[in-house]
Parts: C-alpha cells; sequence; structure tokens
C-alpha cells in the first residue's frame, strides 16, 4: 500500500486525518481481496494517528489546592453512611466538613478526583471559557484507559458526582495577584453539567461549567500539576493520595501524624494501616 503513504505524506497530518474518513467510507462497501487490504492499511495508519496524537496529550493536570486539602475523597465508599435528609439525598459530615451527596452517585472517590483534574484542566486549555465542552470518550483518552462501556459509565457517574456532591468547608481563597489568602466557609459543588448532546455514532458531548471558587483559584495559579502517567502506575488509592498531598507541598519539608494522614484519607479504624 505505498501509494497510500504517499498520499498521506502529501496531504499532511491534518488533512490526512480527513482523507483517511473518505477513504474508509469509500471503501466500506467494497468486499474484494484488493479492496479489504485497502481498508485494513487505512485502519492501520487510522490508529497509528490515535497512538501519536495520545502520546502528545499533557500527562501533567491541576488540582485546585484546597480539593486536595480537604478529607473529600474516599479510598473506599464501603461501609460509610450518611444520614439522610430527603429522598435521595444523604449528608455526611467529619470534622467540620460537610458533604450532601446523592445517593444513587454515592461519595466521590479517588477517581473522581482524578476525573475532576482532567475537567480543570480541560477548562484551561479551552482558556478559562464561561461553559466549556468535552466527552466521556476524551475524559477516558486522557485518563490512558479503553472508551470501553464500563469506563465510559464510570467517568459518567464520577461527573454526576461532581455534580451532585455539595461541599460545605472552609477554603483558602487568594486575591486577584494571587498573594494573600483567607479562609472562608463556602458550599460548592465542582462542576454543573449544562448540557448534555449526542452525536454521531452515540458519543455524547458535554458542555459543563466549573465552580467559579475553583476557577478562581485555578488563574491565579493555585493549584498542584500531578502526573496522570505516575498516578496510573500506581494503583493504590491510598498511594495515589499520599502523592496527591505530597506535590501540594510543592517540595517542602512538612510532617503529619498517622492520625492527622488518616483523616485526609477518610480512613478510620484498622484501615489505617493502609497509610
Amino acid at each position: 500500500m505505498k501509494e497510500i503513504d504517499e498520499i498521506m505524506k502529501g496531504v499532511g497530518e491534518d488533512k490526512g486525518d480527513k482523507f483517511l474518513l473518505e477513504m474508509i467510507q469509500r471503501f466500506g462497501k467494497l468486499r474484494t481481496p484488493l479492496d479489504l487490504a485497502v481498508r485494513r492499511r487505512l485502519i492501520s495508519l487510522r490508529t497509528e494517528k490515535l497512538t501519536r496524537e495520545i502520546k502528545r496529550l499533557p500527562d501533567l493536570y491541576p488540582q485546585e489546592i484546597s480539593l486536595i486539602d480537604l478529607p473529600i475523597w474516599f479510598m473506599s465508599t464501603k461501609g460509610i453512611k450518611g444520614q439522610k435528609l430527603e429522598m435521595q439525598k444523604f449528608e455526611y459530615k467529619s470534622d467540620g466538613i460537610t458533604l450532601e451527596f446523592d445517593r444513587s452517585f454515592s461519595l466521590p472517590t479517588m477517581f473522581t478526583f482524578r476525573v475532576a483534574g482532567i475537567l480543570q484542566g480541560l477548562w484551561q486549555e479551552q482558556n478559562y471559557p464561561e461553559t466549556f465542552f468535552t466527552s466521556l470518550g476524551e475524559v477516558a483518552r486522557r485518563l490512558k484507559i479503553p472508551a470501553s462501556g464500563k469506563n465510559l459509565t464510570d467517568i459518567g457517574v464520577a461527573i454526576k458526582q461532581l455534580q451532585n456532591t455539595y461541599i460545605t468547608a472552609p477554603f483558602w481563597y487568594y486575591d486577584e495577584k494571587g498573594k494573600k489568602r483567607r479562609e472562608v466557609k463556602y458550599r460548592v459543588n465542582i462542576i454543573h453539567i449544562e448540557g448534555e448532546r449526542l452525536e454521531h455514532k452515540g458519543y455524547n458531548t458535554l458542555e459543563l461549567k466549573l465552580n467559579k471558587y475553583v476557577g478562581d483559584n485555578i488563574k491565579r495559579r493555585h493549584f498542584a500539576l500531578l502526573d496522570y502517567d505516575l498516578m496510573n502506575e500506581v494503583l493504590l488509592a491510598t498511594a495515589q493520595r499520599l502523592y496527591s498531598i505530597i506535590k501540594r507541598q510543592r517540595y517542602k519539608k512538612w510532617s503529619r501524624s498517622l492520625n492527622e494522614l488518616a483523616k485526609k484519607f477518610n480512613l478510620r479504624g484498622k484501615r489505617k494501616k493502609d497509610i
């Protein structure tokens, strides 16, 4: 299939993608051995292009400082119960922090934490708009996990957790110069889903809005950049959480007791040994 390779070089990488799609559509109904060989080569080229795109994706994503500091992410939600408010709404209180959550989606986990970082990064990349766009498949691609049915379902649940979990806690808020800070008690959810539409081939495009408090602090550079390649290699949720806390310190010397860390990890009893 040298002819196809030559054409690809001629049209360039950006136009090449459109060319591939057109060629696949053109050869889609043909069934001769030669046609099928051409089609396989086109699909192979498409796969190679996607692989190059994945390699170009950023490995570092921002996480707003308070979202790292606060003990709002759970290593496991097993055995954790909240007080019922109404219908599916529950409330969980711990150390002066209140989480109101929808029982349908449960409490946010470290997977939710990672999705939150991806969404903050996308908002940054799209130049801090009022609303920004993504899809479940795009988030999966940036998490570097297969865009399969279960993974897409898990990502959808995580985004709904970020919308339906309201956090009432003391947050650090920085001035416009990003220097002076003060502690303010807010009740916030991290993401609001503004709209969702079904695209071709069943892909969902999401229109999202980032919480203003979180967005303001990111604009003022009060976030930690987390290496998602590293987090993907570390499977234990407790190890991912510890990594985020260490990165938040920006390489400064710090110390915490095991009990203090256990609170940040939402670990109790025998599970403290997991740290």
